[in-house]
């Protein structure tokens, strides 16, 4: 497998005076990119129409995890479909009485699935996620697991002939998760028409402003 690597020069100060050292990241080629590898039960389906996966993937070594999906029964008129992907914050299975809450039920009591004729869909994590790779632990993988094993596989639910459209949805680390994954795969993602990260810790997002951002949508 080729490899290819970004070299970032980051200036650290102290009180001798500044050092810089330089971060690696590693970032796929295109062509190495969108290889499914996950393996999905059928669904379970909850008294609110939730569906519930046991998805088993490479990215996260062999325990299964679930990946939990709504459909919109009640579409708002003239509203474009798209995917409104929910990003946790904890590992395991999240609900109304985890930690900081969970996404998927949150966006279904205020019927975004609905109003905005969006699929909500909800992946899980075996450990905390980060939204990255781990460089040398294959089944920590959790960028990929998005990317290459979810997004692939909920796109399949697409319309013929249409071009899925996929938002991001994210709270407190799993926001900027939001935002790593929008930056490193923007052919993957939708996105505004502008984003752009402050020297103060403020973040634009298209025409909107957010001051040191604890919730981040984009789109």
């Amino acid at each position: 497998m080729s490899r290819q690597f970004l070299s970032n020069p980051l200036r650290r100060r102290n009180g001798s005076g500044s050092a810089s050292r330089t971060v690696r990241l590693h970032v796929e080629p295109l062509e190495e990119r969108c290889v499914p590898t996950m393996i999905v039960g059928p669904p379970a389906m909850d008294l609110n129409g939730v569906k519930y996966y046991s998805v088993v993937s490479d990215y996260q070594g062999s325990q299964p995890t679930t990946l939990r999906i709504l459909d919109p029964t009640n579409p708002a008129p003239g509203m474009p479909h798209r995917f409104l992907y929910l990003l946790p914050v904890e590992p395991g299975l999240t609900n109304q009485n985890s930690q900081y809450g969970d996404g998927l039920e949150e966006a279904r009591l205020l019927d975004l699935q609905d109003r905005y004729n969006a699929t909500l869909v909800a992946p899980s994590f075996n450990i905390m996620p980060w939204y990255a790779d781990h460089p040398t632990d294959p089944s920590r993988r959790l960028e990929s697991f998005i990317v290459k094993d979810v997004v692939p596989w909920v796109d399949n639910m697409a319309a013929p002939g249409t071009t899925p459209e996929s938002w991001l949805v994210g709270f407190s680390k799993s926001g900027f998760g939001a935002l790593g994954l929008i930056f490193r795969h923007a052919d993957v993602f939708s996105q505004g028409e502008r984003t752009s990260i402050k020297e103060n810790g403020t973040i634009d997002v298209g025409d909107k402003r957010y001051p040191n951002p604890q919730f981040c949508v984009c789109i």
